[in-house]
């Protein structure tokens, strides 16, 4: 217990970011630093990026930490690039290893076994409910496409045809490859199932970015692949 309170102290200088505040909910999410804790009051000064200095109790701080390409928060890993746990464009994925972290999973422990089981059954549930990958706090949410201006939609009769071809090296095809890269193992599952249409709007929005990047590669003439044909939607 003594090295669990050790972790959670934050030093003077930590990155940290703001969650689940109810006096002060436009600092949710925000980024700062910490400054100092104040015994007197039980709370950590963080300084933010306006100058603002907060005092704020640690449950409401999430610690955040960059190794390479992985992002730590309190714990739980994410990539940096899209901070996300499962990321398809970054080849991360980190459900599992959460799940262990959310449920205290200390090897040594006399009930690493079912805690571990726990936590697996917990990750195939998720994959088989096709539950979107944790966003890590502090990320910016997602658009809401009702509330982007009709000035920066894209028009719907785009012709694949009129489309500029990217350049590749002629074994991978144009467009297709990215695209398909960015689902992962179980969301392609589901696609195999025919149960494409039980993702999140995200997930949607990818599958009609894949099958546009097929039709302009059919309009080039391009041919997929053997190894991009296996993996197809």
């Amino acid at each position: 217990a003594l090295d669990r309170e050790e972790a959670a102290r934050l030093r003077s200088g930590d990155a940290v970011v703001v969650c689940g505040l109810v006096g002060r909910p436009e600092l949710n999410g925000i980024r700062g630093s910490v400054v100092e804790y104040v015994a007197e009051r039980e709370r950590y000064s963080v300084r933010f990026p306006t100058g603002e200095s907060v005092y704020i109790r640690r449950a409401n701080l999430s610690v955040e930490e960059v190794f390479e390409d992985m992002l730590t928060l309190d714990g739980q890993n994410y990539c940096l690039a899209h901070r996300l746990e499962i990321c398809g464009a970054c080849g991360y994925n980190f459900r599992m290893q959460n799940r262990l972290q959310q449920l205290g999973w200390e090897p040594a422990a006399a009930q690493a076994d079912s805690v571990y089981a726990r936590a697996a059954s917990m990750d195939a549930q998720e994959a088989r409910l096709n539950e979107p990958p944790r966003r890590a706090p502090g990320s910016v949410e997602a658009l809401n496409p009702a509330k982007v201006p009709r000035t920066q939609l894209a028009p719907r009769s785009l012709d694949p045809h009129s489309l500029r071809a990217w350049d590749h090296d002629g074994e991978w095809p144009l467009l297709e490859a990215p695209f398909l890269l960015s689902f992962s193992q179980a969301e392609l599952g589901l696609c195999k199932q025919g149960r494409h249409k039980e993702g999140d709007a995200e997930f949607q929005l990818r599958q009609t970015l894949h099958v546009v990047a097929q039709a302009v590669d059919k309009a080039k003439g391009v041919v997929s692949p053997r190894h991009c044909e296996r993996h197809s939607l």
